[in-house]
């Protein structure tokens, strides 16, 4: 028991030695941790204090000039924030109504007009036909094309026009809009009625007109005055061979024009070659007056000789109008025309004293068998009585026909 109580006291007394031991070197190790850091302590301080005072800048003031501009760079933001909201408003507001001093087809002010008033006025001008039609020249003749022949208005387009002038560079609606509040009269702004052509239908209708306006040129001739009852001088004219392609385009293109309003694009003058007549000396013309019973002779514009004459009877008048002398026959062969006056007579009567004809005929190219010729039959010049030529003396028709040539214009009345 002893012995056992011996070796407990000596177990817990190395215990206390061991944990003496191991606080002894605890509080060893915490004092050399606290001289360590009052070293660096007071190594800090002394740098601390070695250092100047001035190190440390002290913060600056902002100059009243620099405030001043700030002030005013913010008043500037704010007024033009102010104005280009004001502006966006009022351009808001007069964007409902056509510009000011807008003119549809150079002839209608259409300013200040809603969308809906603008159509309603277009679509009136496109049912009655106003500005709607185009007009082509080719040589001396005008000849006039509907648009709703060759294509369709765009009644939606003409509106838009009108209110495109809203859609420009905003700058430059800015300085319009300033012009405007300082008395600046605003320029004006041109539409017209917007055509969208078919371009086959445009064609045939150009080849229509050029069909009527080729014409071959024309030298001086003579023409029947009504007034005078006489021959006149027909002037020479030009002939006339349409370029049909370049027209349509020339068309095409006034038509595209949708921002020119004015009405005189309309008047198109066609693309054509011109070729000039011969000759502007009329020359030669035979004028048969079956009124006063006369032949007479022009030349040069002027009546130089006149005769007597027989034209037809009743129910076998003379044929009207504007020939020519397609040919001389200097000895005529007569041939029955199998009418009932003739029923009788031989089939054919050739050259001498007893050929109705006479000694002499100039054919007129009215046909049917007309002629200007010789008669020994002088007591019935002066008065009807022909079956449908014209008889003059056997003397006057060889003085006639000696003076003529073939091919001159033989006009009847």
């Amino acid at each position: 028991m002893a012995k056992g109580t011996s070796k407990s006291k000596v177990l817990k007394n190395a215990q206390k030695v061991a944990a003496a031991t191991t606080m002894d070197s605890v509080a060893r190790n915490a004092g050399k941790y606290d001289a360590k850091n009052k070293a660096k302590k007071t190594e800090v301080s002394s740098k601390a204090a070695s250092k100047p005072a001035h190190s440390k800048k002290p913060a600056k003031k902002m100059s009243a000039a620099r405030k001043a501009f700030i002030v005013f760079a913010a008043a500037i933001v704010v007024v033009f924030g102010c104005c280009c909201f004001a502006f966006a408003a009022a351009e808001e507001s007069r964007s409902q109504y056509v510009p000011e001093t807008t003119m549809l087809d150079g002839q209608v002010d259409v300013s200040g007009m809603t969308q809906e008033e603008l159509r309603d006025l277009v679509t009136r001008r496109v049912e009655s036909g106003i500005a709607t039609t185009v007009t082509l020249s080719a040589g001396d003749a005008s000849h006039t094309i509907e648009m709703a022949e060759i294509g369709t208005i765009d009644i939606d387009a003409t509106v838009d026009a009108a209110f495109a002038p809203y859609r420009a560079n905003p700058v430059m609606r800015v300085i319009a809009t300033i012009g405007e509040l300082v008395g600046v009269a605003p320029d004006t702004y041109d539409i017209c009625t917007v055509c969208v052509v078919d371009r086959d239908a445009l064609a045939q209708r150009v080849a229509a007109i050029a069909a009527d306006a080729n014409t071959p040129a024309k030298n001086a001739g003579y023409a029947y005055d009504k007034n005078s009852n006489a021959l006149v001088i027909a002037e020479a004219t030009q002939g006339v061979v349409m370029d049909e392609a370049a027209t349509v385009a020339r068309i095409e293109s006034a038509l595209a024009g949708s921002g020119n309003g004015d009405p005189s694009r309309l008047a198109i003058q066609a693309e054509a070659a011109l070729s000039e007549p011969e000759s502007s000396d009329p020359g030669q013309g035979i004028f048969v007056d079956t009124r006063n019973c006369r032949v007479s002779l022009y030349e040069n514009g002027k009546e130089v000789v006149s005769y007597p004459c027989t034209p037809g009877m009743s129910g076998y008048a003379t044929p009207k109008g504007d020939f020519y002398l397609s040919y001389k026959d200097p000895a005529p062969t007569w041939y029955n025309p199998h009418s009932d006056w003739s029923e009788g007579m031989e089939e054919t009567i050739g050259p001498g004293p007893s050929n109705p004809l006479g000694v002499r005929a100039l054919a007129v190219s009215c046909g049917g068998g007309i002629f200007l010729h010789g008669t020994t039959n002088i007591g019935g010049l002066g008065s009807p009585g022909s079956h449908g030529c014209v008889r003059l003396s056997n003397a006057n028709i060889v003085e006639l026909y000696d003076r003529v040539s073939a091919g001159i214009p033989i006009i009847i009345r």
